[in-house]
């Protein structure tokens, strides 16, 4: 769908995304490595710590007090909508697992949607002094230097990043695949963060990326930011993927000549 209106103030927005990441950002800094948390449902799959909600009250004390008539949606806080038409989807830490073990895989991830567009993406890797960014139809950039995709070619030369959601069907669905997957393509890595694997991608540092049952809010920055820099995306149906707040939809992206070869082996998988 073509985007209605951008707003001529977009530096401005990209800038107040950028500041709050980085307060977010500031937090996570302060309590890596706090294994303290809680589980959010019975099954014990979905961890919380109060890192997660701290980082989220700080982006939310300057997205509100700079727009108070946008809507959120955020991971911990679920969806807050407004008669704007503009929503922020954020996930304040994206790979709570990896913050917990000291793991050093973990960012923040804001985008701005108006409609059903998304207009801007940013994710910022505190611990990497990392940050990706990109605005709808500008390109996208790592610490404000331009970045494009990979190159590679072959399904069995690529650098692949793998995911799941914790749940039992997405679970099942993971495994069934994971051998097809890895027999045809030359090494996989579950980096255990979305945002970071498709800022990964659109850098060239991974090939593509395979997301079973995404979420939206893991992913909403991160695929315009893969987009800006070349990568086709898609579901493995080669539909647009579209979740929706409070959804999930399976992911691929990758690079032009990849995506149609690796949607063919998820396909047959």
């Amino acid at each position: 769908m073509a985007v209605t209106h951008i707003p001529g103030n977009m530096s401005d927005l990209l800038n107040t995304a950028i500041k709050a990441a980085h307060a977010a950002g500031d937090i996570i800094l302060q309590n890596f490595g706090d294994r303290t948390h809680t589980f959010k449902d019975d099954a014990r799959a979905n961890v919380v710590t109060a890192t997660d909600i701290a980082a989220e009250q700080a982006i939310f004390d300057i997205l509100k007090t700079e727009h108070p008539d946008h809507g959120f949606f955020s991971e911990e806080a679920g969806h807050a909508p407004s008669p704007s038409a503009y929503t922020w989807v954020i996930d304040p830490l994206d790979g709570t697992t990896n913050f917990i073990h000291g793991i050093r895989f973990v960012c923040v991830s804001i985008a701005l949607q108006h409609e059903s567009d998304v207009l801007l993406g940013v994710i910022y890797d505190p611990l990497h002094q990392e940050l990706f960014t990109a605005e709808l139809n500008a390109g996208a950039a790592c610490n404000h230097q331009p970045i494009r995709v990979g190159a590679t070619a072959e399904l069995l030369q690529t650098v692949l990043s793998i995911n799941r959601s914790p749940e039992q069907k997405s679970r099942r669905r993971f495994s069934e695949s994971l051998s097809h997957l890895t027999a045809n393509t030359r090494t996989p890595r579950i980096i255990g963060s979305v945002a970071l694997s498709l800022a990964y991608v659109a850098c060239g540092r991974i090939d593509a990326f395979v997301g079973f049952e995404t979420k939206y809010y893991d992913a909403a920055a991160g695929t315009l930011i893969a987009r800006e820099a070349g990568a086709a995306i898609s579901d493995f149906a080669d539909r647009a993927w579209q979740p929706g707040i409070a959804k999930s939809a399976d992911l691929l992206v990758a690079n032009k000549t990849i995506h149609p070869q690796l949607r063919q082996r998820l396909t047959a998988a």
